[in-house]
């Protein structure tokens, strides 16, 4: 049984984590992205708005989710390692962890 990969990016916009995704491809036979907005879908989980639980509701007591304003992108791997992604992963966490705080 194969291990699943997964790499965790954060980033200010979608097309930030896009332009990551396209570096980490370079020369790699199976791009994670290209163009405009592309997406290997079946390795990546499209980017998505980042939130937290916000207030809540009050009439239905219910969380409303509030913005953080960064992105994420996920991507998993099966059966493979990749240091690009990695080292990736962890530079765009560290730099909004940075300023977050």
């Amino acid at each position: 049984m194969s291990a699943i990969n997964t790499y965790l990016l954060r980033g200010a916009s979608a097309g930030e984590l896009h332009a990551a995704l396209v570096d980490a491809s370079a020369g790699k036979g199976r791009p994670f992205a290209w163009g405009l907005d592309r997406f290997d879908e079946a390795r990546v989980r499209l980017p998505y708005p980042e939130t937290a639980p916000g207030v809540a509701d009050a009439e239905t007591g219910e969380l409303t989710p509030v913005p953080t304003g960064s992105w994420l992108c996920e991507i998993r791997l099966v059966g493979e390692v990749d240091a690009d992604l990695a080292l990736i992963a962890q530079s765009l966490v560290t730099e909004a962890q940075a300023a977050s705080g």
